[in-house]
């Protein structure tokens, strides 16, 4: 949750996001794009499911990406190759941070970083 309310207070700040068993508040709305990468639990008894799939929707509407692309087990990119792509990592399991998160999250921002340098 925190790390949407940085998207959304703090615009600008990060070269991208990275939430991970997070939803939205109401309150909490984004308005300028930026790049995510969303990795959310289908078993998560904490933050629910279904608020994870309603706060990456938000996203992928804010960033204006629709198009999709599949980057292995469970990750789907939101507008590859945009400047504010929505990556999403779907695992099985409940409200934990797999032992690949943090390596995922380290390539994304690398990514993002190389992608918004280079312009």
């Amino acid at each position: 949750m925190f790390t949407y309310l940085l998207w959304a207070e703090r615009p600008g700040v990060f070269a991208a996001y990275a939430p991970v068993a997070a939803r939205l508040r109401p309150s909490v709305r984004p308005t300028q794009a930026a790049p995510v990468f969303h990795v959310a639990g289908q078993r998560d008894r904490v933050v629910r499911f279904e608020d994870q799939e309603a706060a990456i929707a938000v996203a992928v509407e804010v960033n204006g990406v629709d198009a999709t692309t599949t980057c292995g087990a469970g990750c789907t990119v939101y507008g590859a190759g945009t400047a504010a792509p929505v990556m999403t990592w779907i695992h099985a399991g409940a409200h934990i941070y797999p032992r690949e998160t943090t390596r995922r999250i380290v390539s994304f921002f690398r990514e993002q970083s190389r992608t918004r340098g280079s312009r």
